[in-house]
């Protein structure tokens, strides 16, 4: 684990309330700052590792992130996947028929780009000694709608395959030594009770391993209704959940045991620097002792580094 981290891990185990962390999920926008092609920060381990260190020094955030990608697991599954200029990100270029397409998804890591983001974790691992590395892995959601497209269905025919690659991808960010893992969904196709329950079985899996490598677990849910992410909380418990809200509040204080992380958007992003650092001020005096500063979804690329200054500015002032 890196060696500065265990005031941010400790806060999100629930064993301490000071200080919170700061955790903006600067992913994309790494590359951008570092002037590295989008395409090549998601291929490539020197370039992406090298990136995130670099944004961290320049942003003193408490947590850096491997990148976020979410077709990594659905390539390593069979699926194909295509630059998209316009998108700047990986997008699904041919989906899998059915479940019986999936390739073994218990070597899933030896396949794909899933090699260059553990490489990323090992050496996020080894040059940082004060952030908290934490390791990204998509959703079981996510990660249905991407490697089976409109033939995704919620039964276990299709969400085992998922679950058993996420949790190999999970187990080797536990071998790598990253500080924690976080579950990130753009999920928009699934809602509802069978949803929860097959996010909750992945959570399970993964809660397993974080476990048996004493870490925490945290999950972005985007995409997931209220009404699902109480479902989720009620069959599983997550250390932390990361909310892009502008007010973490009412979800902290209905789950009192969950660290809530909130407060960093793309709104907040877009106002004048000064009003930046006043909202954030306002914003970490109203925190309950749960909820820590934010961002539910990596920030995006375009956004100009003096906005995140801004938000560091009034994170540290409050």
């Amino acid at each position: 684990m890196s060696f500065g981290a265990p005031s941010a891990v400790e806060y999100l185990r629930g064993r301490r309330a000071e200080p919170k962390p700061y955790v903006p999920l600067v992913g994309r926008l790494a590359a951008a700052v570092n002037q590295v092609p989008a395409d090549i920060f998601l291929s490539n381990a020197t370039q992406q590792a090298n990136a995130i260190q670099s944004a961290y020094r320049l942003f003193e955030t408490d947590a850096v992130c491997t990148g976020i990608d979410t077709t990594l697991v659905a390539e390593a599954l069979g699926a194909d996947v295509a630059w998209d200029d316009d998108a700047t990100r990986f997008e699904i270029e041919r989906a899998l028929d059915s479940p019986e397409d999936v390739a073994d998804p218990t070597t899933a890591t030896d396949r794909g780009r899933l090699p260059t983001v553990v490489d990323v974790g090992e050496r996020l691992v080894s040059g940082l000694d004060e952030a908290a590395v934490v390791g990204a892995v998509p959703g079981p959601l996510t990660t249905l709608e991407a490697t089976f497209g409109d033939a995704a269905a919620l039964d276990q025919t299709y969400a085992k395959p998922v679950r058993t690659a996420i949790g190999e991808l999970g187990r080797e960010f536990g071998k790598s030594g990253v500080d924690a893992l976080l579950v990130y969904e753009e999920a928009a196709a699934f809602d509802g009770e069978t949803a929860a329950a097959v996010i909750a079985e992945t959570l399970e899996v993964l809660g397993n391993i974080t476990g048996f490598y004493d870490t925490p677990l945290a999950l972005a849910p985007n995409g997931y209704s209220e009404a699902m992410v109480d479902a989720v909380l009620d069959r599983a418990e997550p250390a932390a959940l990361l909310l892009d809200t502008d007010d973490p509040t009412a979800i902290a204080d209905a789950h009192p045991d969950v660290r809530v992380g909130g407060g960093i958007t793309a709104d907040l992003l877009s106002s004048e620097p000064a009003e930046i650092t006043s909202q954030v001020e306002a914003r970490c005096r109203a925190l309950p002792e749960s909820a820590f500063l934010a961002s539910g979804r990596e920030l995006p690329p375009d956004v100009h580094p003096t906005a995140v200054h801004a938000v560091r500015e009034g994170y540290a002032d409050a």
